[in-house]
């Protein structure tokens, strides 16, 4: 059966369940950022980078080549090829290669005859103008390491993207649980009311218009019971969605709630990421940092190739029974090729520059976003705490008088019409109360994950 599915089975049952999961939110968060698939899918992603990368490296590896052709017909050797060697490229450009040549036959060039033991031989070939400072191999390997690290700014920005969006259904979750419980309970109180109204109306106490009130406040009371439970399920089947650690999904199933308390994680954190502004060092500014850069290679390279191409090879040689440098027994090359107009140089060299004033601008662009969202942040932290303590101050208030206003009500000294405000009153004044909590909670941890990795905060 699919988790969804099992959701879907269980989700009546959800806010009746007697004996259920209480799941905090640091758990929930936790489980979130170590088991949710789209994590593991940009984990993996940062393998496939890494693998990249050392794939690059073999451009700078070290070959061992080996060669045998023969021919002999009638009994004559036309030729007898035998070449061995080992190719290592040291440096960007800079290639070494040293090793056996035995050729003999009949028919074969002079210029590639050797002794009846063969040559031992080392060429060493330089880049002297183009290729000495970078070459292509060089800039794919930095840029391949580039990629990888942006893999890791990518993970970790799919991580806080992540986190937040986990505390934003949690602290909604809870938001509709206590709304819930705040409708079960005034539920319970119109009730009550209404019992006590048809009671005394058969004393001859209240009129039947009394009663008449009451029962309309208790159905329009178990409406908006019925409207929060369905709000309710709704964020309990959204929240268990994100849960994948597999012993807190069983336990899920089987019915859960979040801890009302309004206690977060947020509150060990809040105050030093008002204090630090750290936003030059979120991913997403060291993604296009890191894009910059190979932006920055791709135009030292197209710079590079501007120049002439200018190669010297030293090839030294000897007899394979006789190992010596002494004598002038070696081989020199020198080959040059200059571009004439360098139209396709030219214009790699403009292309890469628009790209690196691109990558420029992004990196700008990036930056003012953040610095604008932190200072809105910052500001909207400041007031919800301020509206957090109106509102729970004014709920308190209200609560206050929808007490007194029954206490006059059951003494004679009151009627139901304007309990009954009271109540609208205080209901409106509890709801308030709730929802500035659920955005105060929201807005914190968009503040912390602004400034810092979930990882070292949710994880320690």
């Amino acid at each position: 059966m699919s988790r969804l599915l099992t959701l879907f089975i269980l989700l009546p049952l959800a806010g009746f369940a007697q004996d259920t999961l209480k799941v905090e939110e640091i758990d929930f968060l936790r489980q979130l950022l170590r088991y949710h698939p789209q994590l593991g899918i940009r984990t993996m992603d940062v393998g496939i980078a890494e693998a990249e990368a050392m794939g690059a490296r073999a451009a700078f590896d070290p070959n061992l080549k080996g060669e045998y052709a023969s021919k002999t017909f009638n009994g004559t050797s036309y030729y007898d090829y035998r070449d061995a060697a080992l190719e290592w490229q040291l440096q960007p450009g800079i290639n070494l290669k040293a090793g056996y040549d035995r050729s003999l036959g009949t028919y074969i060039n002079p210029e590639t005859f050797t002794p009846e033991v063969g040559l031992a031989f080392a060429e060493l070939s330089v880049p002297l103008v183009d290729g000495f400072f970078r070459t292509p191999d060089q800039t794919r390997l930095r840029q391949a390491r580039l990629s990888a690290d942006r893999s890791v700014r990518t993970l970790e920005n799919a991580q806080r993207d992540m986190v937040l969006f986990g505390a934003e259904v949690y602290w909604n979750w809870v938001a509709a649980s206590r709304a819930l419980q705040l409708r079960k309970d005034i539920v319970a109180l119109a009730l009550e009311r209404y019992n006590q109204t048809v009671g005394q109306y058969q004393l001859g106490v209240f009129t039947a218009m009394d009663t008449l009130e009451a029962h309309n406040q208790y159905v329009k009371r178990q409406t908006e019971y019925t409207e929060a439970l369905m709000d309710f399920q709704e964020w309990y089947r959204l929240a268990g969605t994100l849960i994948w650690e597999n012993d807190m999904f069983d336990q899920f199933t089987g019915g859960a709630e979040p801890d009302t308390s309004w206690q977060s994680a947020a509150d060990l954190h809040i105050s030093r990421a008002l204090t630090n502004d750290l936003t030059w060092l979120h991913p997403s500014v060291e993604m296009l940092e890191l894009k910059r850069r190979e932006a920055r290679l791709d135009l030292l390279l197209a710079r590079e190739q501007l120049k002439p191409d200018v190669n010297l090879s030293l090839k030294a040689i000897s007899r394979a029974d006789q190992l010596s440098i002494a004598g002038n027994n070696s081989v020199i090359g020198l080959s040059a090729k200059v571009p004439i107009l360098s139209r396709k140089e030219r214009a790699n060299v403009r292309k890469a520059q628009f790209k690196l004033d691109q990558a420029d601008l992004y990196v700008d662009m990036k930056l003012r976003d953040l610095m604008q969202k932190r200072m809105m942040l910052e500001s909207q932290v400041l007031q919800v705490n301020e509206l957090s303590r109106l509102a729970r101050e004014n709920a308190s208030n209200a609560g206050e008088l929808l007490f007194m206003e029954g206490t006059k009500l059951r003494l004679g000294e009151s009627t139901l019409f304007i309990v009954n405000r009271r109540e609208n009153t205080y209901l409106d004044a509890a709801i308030k109360e709730i929802d500035v909590m659920r955005k105060k909670r929201i807005l914190e941890w968009k503040m912390i994950l602004l400034t810092y990795n979930p990882q070292g905060i949710i994880e320690n």
